[in-house]
């Protein structure tokens, strides 16, 4: 049966006088008054690469092959030509029987595997993974052939259960109620959660009408952080590429997760520490094994050599480390008094420092520079 239907751009949504796009669909007139693209055609890149397509073709016409939303957001594949009109674009279609089931395979596995790339070359590229998720579920609704994806974050409840909020989804997911009570805790799904392992097509823990499920949970620092839900509206055996690359992706996400903390917990420590080499003119500092450079010097150390250059201030205590740097090739402690001379006279710097060596017997150290010239 061939139908057909109009990409109205101007006004972002679907148009269509022809009755069998509506059999074909299920969809009523109604439901067209705010239908947008989106929520017709699964893949949410269709529309950038169809777009590509006619501008490379130079073409009037093209022929193209996709998916289409019916009404209760069953996928239809279908085939057919589209052409450029005054508003936008008129496609006229049918549907087909899918491909050769290994090739759809070979093609979805293929496609699972960019969109995983993708996503972590953009956490990679993100200091805050919050940034970037929403954009890395939609990579992977759409290689996947995806209903909707939902990352929720659980919390510990003060009646023993867990809450769990919404902390991101794709945009072409189902609307959920973004914060909630998981029913039984102490279930057996919920202890294959918190022992990481995958939830696949079973009871479901959230109901919201879908028929097939994975639930995949994120895990840092032994607790259960939260997990991703995977859904479809119609029954669907996940194969186990599927599962391994949603797996992935989930072990990508919590490397992403576990970074960020782990940099807030360094920019936190990283302000006290200033705070302390303010007040007290302190100044700490690390310097890795078989290196001759800081790794990290707090701010103000300025204060103790009276530079205002900063490359002079730094040169100035590099050249005391080396002359005060431990020999020895064992783990050790050490504290030293030393005279500077600044631009307002003797200072006296006491250094205390500890000192440990590598398998190469390379040396680092670990100290702190104070003035106790009042002293």
């Amino acid at each position: 049966m061939q139908f057909s239907f109009t990409l109205n751009l101007q006004k972002g949504i679907v148009e269509s006088d022809d009755t069998k796009f509506y059999l074909a669909t299920e969809l009523n007139k109604s439901d067209l008054v705010d239908l947008s693209p989106e929520n017709l055609f699964p893949d949410s890149s269709f529309y950038e690469s169809f777009l590509q397509h006619f501008r490379e073709s130079k073409s009037e016409r093209i022929y193209f092959y996709n998916y289409l939303y019916t009404k209760d957001r069953k996928r239809i594949r279908v085939k057919g030509t589209a052409s450029l009109t005054d508003s936008g674009y008129r496609f006229v279609c049918q549907r087909t029987k899918p491909k050769d089931a290994t090739l759809t395979e070979f093609e979805k596995k293929n496609s699972l595997l960019c969109a995983i790339n993708k996503s972590a070359e953009l956490f990679l590229g993100e200091e805050n993974w919050e940034k970037s998720i929403g954009k890395t579920l939609d990579y992977l609704a759409s290689a996947g052939d995806l209903f909707s994806i939902y990352l929720w974050r659980s919390y510990p409840s003060s009646n023993g259960k867990f809450r769990i909020k919404l902390k991101a989804s794709n945009k072409t997911a189902q609307k959920v109620k973004s914060e909630r009570e998981v029913n039984n805790p102490n279930s057996e799904l919920m202890n294959q959660l918190l022992k990481g392992k995958s939830i696949v097509n079973q009871k479901h823990i959230l109901t919201d009408g879908h028929k097939s499920e994975i639930i995949i949970p994120i895990k840092i620092e032994e607790a259960l952080w939260g997990f991703i839900q995977i859904t479809d509206m119609n029954q669907r055996v996940w194969n186990s590429d599927e599962l391994h690359a949603f797996e992935s992706y989930a072990k990508i996400l919590t490397s992403a997760i576990r970074q960020y903390s782990l940099h807030k917990k360094l920019s936190e420590e990283k302000k006290k520490v200033d705070l302390i080499t303010k007040s007290t003119q302190s100044i700490f500092y690390s310097m890795p094994c078989g290196q001759k450079e800081f790794d990290y010097i707090s701010p103000f150390h300025y204060l103790l050599t009276n530079e205002e250059d900063e490359k002079q201030s730094l040169e100035k205590l590099k050249s005391i480390w080396q002359s005060t740097a431990s020999k020895g090739y064992a783990p050790s402690k050490a504290e030293q008094v030393f005279k500077v001379d600044t631009k307002k006279g003797i200072k006296y710097i006491q250094k205390k420092s500890y000192t440990w060596t590598n398998s190469k017997n390379e040396t680092g150290e670990l100290g702190v520079l104070q003035d106790v010239t009042k002293q």
